[in-house]
């Protein structure tokens, strides 16, 4: 083997979260102004880990890691390498847990540096099978959107049966995105939508029509360059998901501040119950307006990133 990398930028849904999950579907594009960089190395030795929340043997990775550790076991096994011998370097600019792809973006890169470290061509398929490995351990039932929108790195469609489309995006606005400082919950997300669909299944369902629906329309206005249509729809889906249960008081707060200050539309984006939301602006100076207002209303970090450079 030799010293090789593999790298995978973050990701951002715009439209269609959780309803994806019940085959609706969700509109993502990968944000490049955060990534992860995954360095593997010779190393004499059991496989070893250095990374920003674990440093030591891969085979005693915590159990919030675990889905990392199988993933590293399962592309070993493909490649039919040992567990040994490696070191795994990890350094990631996304914010863990911010609803951001964090966790499948560490899995892309992993993956890729690996199959690179052994000069192994590395196919989509293989690749998205890999990374499905720790996805179903993080996300108990992903709907795959987080994945294939980092590894085609473009606006895409997802649809669980349907799979992926692409969006011949020509956006000139800006999107800021804000995190919270508050870690998500996706899988208690994911759990209190379920029960809210088994405990009221007409209201639920009609809720995650309406996100379908929604999400169809912003196609429209984004093929179209209508920001001010794409906020309308943006906003409205924040409050069905609200509606579903997966925001709270913070996400609420700092969606209003961002209508407040000029944004087009604001919603979560996610996973939601924490994490990040995201505010439309027609120009940079009304992004710097809603940058500046969430910097003041505590968020812990902000980006403007501009429409054109997906």
């Amino acid at each position: 083997m030799k010293h090789a990398v593999g790298s995978a930028p973050g990701k951002i849904i715009l439209m269609g979260e959780h309803s994806v999950v019940y085959g609706k579907p969700a509109i993502a594009m990968p944000f490049h102004h955060v990534g992860v960089k995954c360095t593997v190395e010779p190393h004499q030795g059991d496989l070893i880990i250095k990374s920003y929340c674990f440093d030591g043997l891969v085979k005693m990775m915590p159990k919030t890691l675990k889905g990392i550790q199988k993933l590293i076991e399962a592309t070993l096994d493909y490649l039919d390498k040992e567990s040994k011998d490696l070191k795994i370097i990890i350094e990631s600019t996304i914010p863990a847990q911010r609803g951001l792809g964090s966790s499948a973006a560490v899995s892309v890169a992993i993956v890729r540096a690996l199959f690179n470290a052994f000069e192994i061509e590395l196919d989509f398929k293989t690749l998205n099978e890999l990374v499905f490995v720790a996805e179903s351990i993080h996300h108990k039932n992903p709907s795959g959107l987080d994945a294939n929108t980092i590894l085609n790195e473009r606006f895409v469609m997802f649809d669980i049966e349907k799979g992926i489309s692409f969006i011949d995006a020509k956006l000139q606005g800006f999107l800021v995105i804000a995190d919270t400082g508050q870690v998500g919950h996706t899988k208690v997300s994911v759990d209190n939508v379920r029960k809210q669909l088994e405990s009221n299944p007409k209201e639920t369902i009609e809720t995650i029509d309406a996100l379908g629906r929604l999400t169809m329309l912003a196609k429209g206005c984004i093929l179209n360059d209508d920001l001010e249509c794409l906020g309308k729809y943006m906003h409205e889906s924040h409050y069905l998901l609200k509606k579903l249960g997966v925001s709270d008081h913070i996400l609420d707060t700092m969606v209003d501040v961002s209508m407040l200050h000029g944004s087009l539309g604001a919603k979560l984006t996610g996973g939601g119950n924490g994490g990040s939301i995201i505010a439309l602006a027609k120009t940079m100076v009304d992004a710097k307006n809603i940058s500046d207002a969430l910097i003041a209303q505590n968020a812990a970090h902000t980006w403007i990133y501009h429409l054109s450079e997906v």
